[in-house]
């Protein structure tokens, strides 16, 4: 889990303490504040069981997004953000429970999360056209982006099962 990204010349993390995400650019050194509305932030409702994070940042080569946990009902939501503007343009509801997740990565547009002893992806989201994929596999070593072809594949002398 990744409470912070560097992407675009630009630091992203989450401030301490509260709901929202800072964008840092490196160059002007200019701090914006964005606000992630119904998310638990605080009395260590974590992402992750297994992180002392709140938010998890992803970027991938659709652009900028923010895992987060949903108040009340305690699904993985995820936010789709404009890096320009550093603006939401929309709140993704996976409705995958948060009890049951490991830890969770973006690729190809994708949201994989893991089980809880990070053995298997146990559920798959696509988050450009919002909506499940069927993709159950094993991790026996490592995940690689194949960035041109844009899939995820085993990393070297791994299998997906």
């Amino acid at each position: 889990v990744h409470g912070h990204a560097i992407y675009n010349n630009a630091l992203y993390y989450q401030r301490v303490g509260r709901n929202i995400v800072v964008k840092y650019h490196f160059e002007t050194g200019i701090s914006k504040a964005l606000f992630i509305e119904n998310s638990w932030y605080y009395e260590r409702m974590y992402l992750f069981s297994t992180s002392k994070s709140y938010f998890s940042i992803a970027v991938d080569e659709n652009g900028l997004w923010v895992m987060y946990l949903s108040r009340p009902d305690e699904h993985i939501m995820v936010a789709e953000v404009d890096e320009e503007t550093f603006s939401v343009l929309r709140h993704i509801n996976t409705t995958y429970p948060q009890s049951k997740a490991g830890n969770a990565f973006v690729a190809g547009g994708v949201l994989y999360i893991t089980d809880k002893n990070h053995m298997h992806v146990a559920f798959a989201f696509d988050l450009l056209r919002e909506k499940q994929l069927d993709a159950r596999f094993e991790l026996k070593l490592s995940l690689s982006l194949e960035g041109f072809e844009q899939k995820v594949s085993p990393g070297s002398n791994a299998t997906l099962v």
